[in-house]
């Protein structure tokens, strides 16, 4: 990735891992009370300290920058 942010680079970085069957990245997570998996996601722009962040997200895709 020419050009881009680090936000970028991480964003991509974290992407292939959660799209790779190697890795467990954006699978692992413990079960509710319910029985059911949440997710929580942060990044953060270490230039202007932006953050974004999810949490308890179900969803089996995580996607949120589409």
């Amino acid at each position: 990735m020419q050009g881009g942010s680090a936000v970028d680079a991480v964003e991509a970085a974290v992407r292939n891992m959660e799209d790779n069957s190697i890795f467990n990245a954006g699978h692992g997570c413990a079960l509710t009370e319910e029985n059911t998996a949440e997710l929580d996601a942060f990044i953060m722009d270490g230039h202007n300290l932006a953050t974004g962040y999810v949490q308890n997200h179900t969803a089996v895709d995580f996607s949120p920058f589409v």
